[in-house]
């Protein structure tokens, strides 16, 4: 009796690309390492906090350059995060058309 599914190899294929691209899409370890970065933040917004309460105007200039900077390096990371992942996204996508 033959079946009623008839194997196609190039389905079967794309099926595994498909599968391919949403993990590339669906990558929960970007979401974590965006979660540490925002703490990162989040931790130098509330230093410039601490330093504008104090009243003291040289350390709020200390305390708010430096962690303007550390804000800075945390907004260059997440670029360079966002980059990876756009180009494993645009990879797996042509990979999806590929023969």
């Amino acid at each position: 009796m033959p079946s009623q599914f008839k194997y196609d190899k190039y389905k079967a294929c794309r099926n595994i690309r498909f599968r391919i691209l949403e993990y590339a899409v669906e990558d929960e370890r970007f979401v974590s390492l965006f979660d540490q970065i925002a703490k990162v933040i989040k931790a130098a917004e509330q230093a410039c906090e601490k330093a504008v309460a104090s009243g003291n105007e040289d350390y709020i200039d200390a305390v708010c350059d430096e962690e303007a900077e550390n804000i800075e390096e945390a907004i260059g990371v997440t670029f360079l995060i966002l980059q990876t992942k756009i180009r494993r996204v645009v990879e797996a996508a042509a990979y999806l058309f590929q023969k």
